[in-house]
């Protein structure tokens, strides 16, 4: 499934990350301008501008949100085609923009429920008991998507936890703006509710291997930390999905967390089978 244009949002609230991949669009660019005078229009050092147009220096989707208001046959979709990958001033982690929504990327949408993802740091961490989790289908999945390399630590003393730790203000920018990630109450991402019923099958999968467990009564839970104690909306949306596979569910009293309550989406036993081979999930 195709993820839809989303450079514009990426240049409005993250205009200092750098693009590659559109070094021919910037030649084309070349040839139309008089350095001097859309230096001084544009409020760009003239230095920098020809460093960019010359190819010796990356375009911060600052400059090239202003390139694009400039000339107006070149637009956002042309670059959005072209370009390749996403990353900070020193370019130390080079993040591979994704264009499609596929069944990994669907997957890691739902694992990341269990995620946690740091506005101060950009930084991402998955935690998991089970580390073969994390290097045989996180990792995996990290690396098909973002092209990125992600080293587990653990395990931590605390919670005897594996984690992997990666940080990147690139790849902070793309999961907050293609799944609406938002701190603290974080609904489900809009491309998950649009998209295909397979798509979402494993946006459920990885769901269940971050946050799903088996219930004493024979059963299975689904966990999620929600503000509010009468509502949570990305156990709804679960719910609503499992019915479309005739999988019924209902919400138990929520447990008391740390900082939230945490809801409890229950499944019960005679779904169990069905559950199983529906989504065939990693922790069985």
């Amino acid at each position: 499934m195709k993820i839809e244009n989303y450079l514009p949002q990426l240049a409005k609230k993250f205009p200092n990350l750098y693009i590659e991949g559109i070094e021919q669009i910037i030649q084309k660019l070349k040839l139309k301008i008089k350095i001097t005078e859309v230096s001084k229009y544009l409020e760009i050092k003239e230095n920098t501008l020809r460093d960019i147009l010359n190819n010796k220096s990356r375009c911060s989707l600052d400059i090239l949100r202003k390139l694009i208001e400039f000339f107006r046959e070149e637009n956002w979709n042309r670059v959005y085609e072209n370009c390749t990958v996403l990353g900070g001033k020193t370019f130390t982690n080079k993040i591979k923009i994704p264009k499609k929504l596929t069944p990994e990327f669907a997957y890691m949408a739902g694992a990341l429920r269990d995620g946690a993802l740091s506005t101060y740091k950009s930084e991402l961490v998955i935690s998991q008991l089970n580390k073969k989790w994390l290097e045989k289908k996180i990792n995996p999945f990290m690396k098909k998507i973002f092209q990125i390399n992600c080293k587990i630590y653990g395990p931590r003393e605390k919670d005897k936890c594996y984690y992997i730790k990666f940080r990147s203000v690139a790849l902070f920018a793309i999961i907050k703006t293609i799944l609406n990630w938002e701190k603290g109450k974080w609904k489900t991402p809009q491309i998950i509710l649009k998209s295909p019923l397979e798509l979402q099958k494993e946006y459920i999968k990885g769901f269940w291997d971050a946050e799903g467990c088996n219930n004493k009564k024979g059963g299975l839970e689904i966990y999620q930390a929600w503000p509010s104690i009468n509502k949570c909306p990305p156990l709804s949306d679960i719910k609503d999905i499992l019915w479309k596979f005739k999988i019924d569910s209902w919400f138990t009293k929520p447990q008391k967390g740390t900082n939230k309550p945490v809801h409890r989406l229950y499944i019960p036993k005679r779904y169990k089978e069905l559950f199983f081979q529906t989504f065939q999930p990693s922790k069985l």
